[in-house]
């Protein structure tokens, strides 16, 4: 983050309306990024949201295993990584999209968090694609996905 404001900062960009958009960990950095940063919109795919729910409910549980060891030893580690999206501020827009047969990161990290935003008053639309998968790998999918991201930057006046 420090990074980031640096950048912004040093290249006069720090007024600008910043959007995060990404996948899987990149959703969970967008998210993180908003948390911290003036955000205009969040969109977010896949995003693990609180990784050591998502280790213990995955079926790619070896994977989480691979990046951050035994998980009975490491759970405290997993459980600081979580986001805490009481930071996101209730002006940030979010966009949550997840296929409901995602093996490594179980769709109801994106429900759970869109009623979590909700309830606290932010904008936060969901959608779960009932026969997708972890990644944005179907073109119509991919092509609805940037459609939805640039209609809702245009609905923030951006």
């Amino acid at each position: 983050m420090r990074t980031l404001r640096a950048a912004l900062d040093q290249h006069r960009l720090a007024d600008l309306p910043l959007a995060a958009i990404g996948g899987s960990f990149g959703g969970y950095l967008a998210l993180s990024v908003a948390c911290a940063v003036e955000t205009k919109l969040v969109a977010a795919h896949a995003a693990p949201i609180r990784p050591r729910e998502v280790a213990m409910g995955s079926d790619a549980f070896w994977s989480w295993t691979r990046e951050w060891g035994p998980l009975t030893e490491h759970a405290r580690l997993l459980e600081q990584e979580s986001l805490d999206l009481s930071l996101l501020p209730r002006r940030t827009r979010v966009l949550l999209s997840h296929g409901m047969l995602d093996e490594q990161v179980p769709f109801h990290q994106s429900v759970t968090a869109a009623r979590e935003l909700r309830i606290r008053g932010v904008r936060c639309d969901l959608v779960l694609v009932p026969d997708g998968g972890h990644a944005l790998n179907r073109p119509d999918w991919v092509t609805k996905w940037y459609e939805w991201t640039i209609e809702a930057l245009h609905d923030a006046g951006e």
